[in-house]
């Protein structure tokens, strides 16, 4: 930033989608939909070894790291991100496999998944459908609409901001306006504006 101050809430959590695809490792689906944290995915992996009966994880932490699991909830974090990766069209097969093997479109949809999955105070999103079929596009609008948060969406999807956004900021070389409403009801107050402008330099 060039001027001026950036003031966050404590505790305010940020969730950010970028347009292009983020780099992933060894992660599964949905092992990506639950990274909800930094260490989230850490104490996934140790809990699920420890289900699955691999007791050389255990170390004498054991206690830590299933409170710490709990106080994330982590299990109703599973089955949040199992039912947000099935909106966005991920069939059951895929959850499993590594993000690596599928194409970027659908490492986004992951991505996605684990900012809904994460419910930040603040989810800003960048061409969220631009790698969505209409049944997934349809299904993230639904879910937008009764998200508890803030979104910050920046979209060419006319519909979308039509359908979800109740406010627009439009941003000139004159300052930053804020709209009430979807972008068609942004379209005619821009244009009532351009019109007084003109009509104000004519008189």
């Amino acid at each position: 930033a060039d001027d001026g101050q950036i003031a966050f809430e404590r505790d305010a959590q940020i969730g950010f989608l970028p347009q292009e695809s983020a780099p992933v490792g060894d992660e599964t689906v949905l092992e990506i939909a639950c990274a909800i944290t930094d260490d989230f995915l850490e104490l996934h992996r140790t809990i699920k070894s420890w289900e699955d009966g691999d007791y050389a994880e255990l170390s004498a932490g054991q206690e830590d790291i299933h409170e710490r699991y709990n106080e994330l909830n982590g299990y109703l974090v599973e089955a949040k991100a199992k039912q947000i990766l099935a909106g966005l069209g991920f069939p059951d097969a895929d959850l499993d496999r590594p993000a690596k093997e599928l194409s970027g479109g659908w490492v986004m949809r992951a991505h996605l998944a684990r900012l809904l999955t994460q419910e930040p105070d603040l989810l800003m999103l960048d061409e969220p459908t631009n790698h969505l079929d209409l049944e997934a596009c349809l299904w993230l609008e639904e879910y937008l609409k009764r998200y508890q948060g803030t979104i910050l969406i920046v979209s060419h999807d006319r519909g979308l901001l039509n359908r979800v956004v109740n406010q627009i900021l439009h941003l000139d070389d004159t300052g930053l306006k804020l709209y009430t409403g979807g972008y068609d009801r942004f379209e005619i107050g821009f244009r009532a504006q351009l019109e007084r402008i003109a009509s104000e330099r004519a008189q």
